[in-house]
């Protein structure tokens, strides 16, 4: 949903990012993840990773809505990869639209049982902040 807001950002009134994976440039530096997408160190298949990275392709537009959900505990999606996307939109983006980050503190991949419905809640009401207001 990062290069949907990107590359497409007229087409939502809204998107929810749910531990989003960002920084895709970043995350494929190890040489053990060549395997998944490719190694940075090809010049081909760097250029491939960095149209894909969300993170990379930000650029001053107007963007949707945004709800980030995330969690500090998250061993599968590193919480400073879309910490630093929300910082970068916030800098960028050239909209007044709501740019909303909500990181659980005691959360790991998920979201804990006891906060389900706060999250609910908090889904809800951003999706009635993206409804149109005629």
């Amino acid at each position: 949903m990062g290069n949907m807001a990107n590359y497409y950002p007229e087409y939502f009134n809204g998107i929810i990012l749910d531990v989003p994976y960002f920084d895709v440039l970043t995350d494929f530096s190890n040489s053990d993840d060549y395997f998944y997408l490719g190694s940075i160190e090809n010049p081909d298949e760097f250029n491939n990773l960095k149209k894909i990275d969300p993170y990379q392709n930000i650029k001053p537009q107007d963007y949707p809505n945004l709800l980030f959900f995330g969690a500090l505990q998250d061993i599968n999606v590193e919480p400073s990869s879309y910490i630093k996307a929300v910082a970068k939109l916030r800098q960028t983006k050239t909209d007044n639209n709501v740019l909303l980050l909500r990181v659980l503190m005691n959360s790991g991949h998920g979201v804990d049982l006891g906060k389900i419905q706060q999250k609910q809640a908090l889904i809800y009401s951003f999706m009635l902040n993206c409804l149109p207001k005629e």
